[in-house]
């Protein structure tokens, strides 16, 4: 649980830094929105990894109390 946890403080914080971005000056406009961009895709995916993880080992639970 604290792995999602973390995993979800951090996707905040990268989607954060695509919504400042704007705030930065010229160059680093661009610069922030990708970075924050391709750290929300990195976040994303791990989370979704981590839900699937933890859901798998709720069924495996499942079937072994009910069998």
């Amino acid at each position: 649980m604290k792995n999602v946890t973390a995993n979800l403080i951090l996707l905040n914080l990268s989607m954060a830094i695509v919504m400042f971005s704007p705030l930065l000056p010229a160059p680093w406009q661009i610069v922030g929105c990708g970075i924050g961009i391709g750290l929300t895709i990195v976040f994303v995916r791990r989370y979704v990894q981590l839900i699937k993880a933890q859901q798998e080992g709720r069924d495996e639970d499942h079937h072994e109390s009910a069998g």
